[in-house]
């Protein structure tokens, strides 16, 4: 009898616990209190009211991306175009920080990815681009979408533009959300064959279809072909009743209001390890830092697959190096720029790639402020204006419009400040 009381009370505890920490909503109100203390800059700045478009943008931010492929899927089959173009890259290409000055705005605010896709729908010019884009995005997360991607006719890229950024060459591995996407058997059968081969990258691959076997075995289900035999790729079932309980009480919790903003919580409950970070401990997202030679061998093998992936697939490579901050350099020390700056250059030699620098394409003035300083990777609505313009003037994305004479007008009035592209 004591153990039956003992597992009521915990039970019934952690249901309590719960209710409290739903109800009161303490990280929220500890980023208010750290916001206060150190005079960060207002919240509104990061603009929460953003356009949404699922037949332009991958929505999920790489949390959860199969819904929106079979989304894309169906959209692209209904509407011919002369050309897809995926852009790919990090949390850039979906955020706006207003820079000082700006104001908030009542209407969604767009990006630049949302803007090219504006201008060239207005000109009929049958280019369809797409936004491909999530938070500290790794290469090799890249390498795994695009894998998908030639896996599927309706989705295969006429373009593929890979975003190149120093602070994504320090980063790796593919993270949770991507997993779900090895419940196609043809992609996890590609993936096993990159996770065998000899490449710097290959573990990251068989860590992530390990992963995945877990992930599924704990939720107690099963990957089996047409004929009922385990699929070849190892993922097998693992049901136990006690996970489908489990399973059964999160579907009846996800139905209460409060619980179902549990992400949401989670996602001010990093806020306010962010800001320990940055006000306690002096950790700053300006914060200057070297590449280390792992990550670097790591990082430049993955873009190396994926210009060969394209060339297989005769797929458009273009290379782009995204802007950053001039007034929150990432670089350590000047050999670090030229590190990486060798790096990118070496690798766009090496495959024939164009590469076009847009490092100091955005000026200082056009950059968000972002906790106490300048944030180095994303910038205001000005900034994403004069980023499509240039992209659209440098023709990265298409070149058809070239004989038209069609040209980009601002939203806003930005100087067009020089920038290089080769192509």
């Amino acid at each position: 009898m004591k153990p039956a009381l003992s597992s009521l009370w915990i039970l019934a505890s952690t249901l309590l616990f719960l209710a409290l920490l739903v109800t009161i909503d303490p990280f929220q109100q500890a980023i208010q209190l750290l916001d206060k203390m150190y005079g960060a800059a207002p919240e509104w700045t990061l603009v929460g009211k953003l356009y949404v478009d699922p037949e332009t943008q991958e929505t999920s931010h790489g949390e959860n991306p199969v819904p929106s492929f079979q989304r894309l899927s169906e959209y692209w089959s209904r509407h011919a175009a002369v050309r897809h173009v995926y852009l790919v890259g990090n949390s850039q290409m979906y955020t706006v920080l207003l820079a000082p000055g700006e104001p908030l705005s009542d209407n969604p605010e767009k990006t630049y990815p949302d803007l090219l896709n504006e201008f060239y729908r207005a000109h009929d010019s049958r280019v369809e681009v797409y936004r491909l884009a999530a938070p500290n995005i790794t290469y090799m997360e890249a390498l795994w979408y695009l894998t998908y991607l030639v896996q599927h006719r309706e989705l295969e890229p006429n373009t593929f533009v890979l975003q190149l950024n120093y602070e994504t060459f320090r980063k790796t591995g593919i993270r949770d959300g991507m997993l779900t996407m090895l419940d196609d058997p043809n992609f996890a059968s590609m993936i096993d064959k990159l996770a065998r081969n000899d490449r710097p990258h290959s573990g990251l691959f068989l860590m992530a279809l390990q992963k995945r076997r877990e992930q599924i075995a704990k939720l107690g289900k099963t990957t089996r072909n047409d004929g009922g035999e385990a699929a070849h790729t190892g993922i097998a079932e693992s049901a136990r009743i006690g996970n489908q309980i489990e399973t059964d009480f999160r579907s009846q919790l996800d139905r209460i209001p409060r619980f179902s903003q549990r992400l949401y919580m989670k996602g001010e409950f990093e806020g306010v390890l962010y800001r320990a970070r940055v006000f306690l401990l002096h950790i700053k997202p300006t914060t200057p830092r070297s590449l280390s030679e792992a990550t670097l061998t790591l990082n430049r093998s993955a873009i190396e697959d994926i210009a060969n992936l394209c060339r297989e697939h005769k797929i458009d490579l273009i290379l782009v190096n995204a802007p950053q901050n001039p007034s929150a350099l990432l670089y350590r020390t000047a050999a670090d720029h030229s590190l990486y700056e060798n790096t990118i250059r070496s690798i766009a030699s090496l495959h024939g790639l164009p590469l076009y620098d847009f490092e100091s394409a955005i000026p200082a003035s056009d950059w968000g402020v972002w906790i106490d300083g300048p944030d180095p990777i994303h910038f205001g609505r000005r900034g994403h204006d004069l980023m499509a313009k240039i992209m659209i003037e440098q023709e990265v994305v298409s070149k058809e419009l070239q004989a038209s004479g069609a040209t980009y007008t601002t939203r806003v009035a930005p100087t067009l400040s020089a920038v290089s592209g080769n192509d």
